[in-house]
């Protein structure tokens, strides 16, 4: 299980962690009945939401935002020297919850 914490990548901050732990907190969350918002994110999501500041806002509110593009990963290893492995691809992550 991998979680490296949140890292600023455009205006909005991302979360470095792997599908295990992703799927930890899921299953901690629906026990106790909560609501996690979970958004893999594109690069391009990225830069929308950096030209609109209320689509960057609605952002905010998740509880996690993962690096669905592989530019996100790269970006939150080169900036910040992180060694995530793998990014989180949002259909692969549909499919393991």
């Amino acid at each position: 299980m991998v979680n490296f914490g949140k890292y600023k990548i455009i205006d909005n901050f991302v979360d470095a962690c792997d599908y295990e732990y992703l799927l930890d907190r899921i299953v901690k969350h629906q026990k106790k009945r909560d609501i996690l918002l979970i958004c893999p994110i594109a690069s391009q999501t990225l830069v929308l939401a950096y030209n609109d500041k209320k689509f960057k806002r609605i952002l905010d509110k998740f509880d996690y935002i993962v690096p669905c593009s592989e530019w996100i990963k790269r970006s939150i290893n080169f900036l910040y020297n992180v060694k995530l492995k793998k990014r989180l691809y949002g259909p692969n992550l549909m499919l393991k919850i």
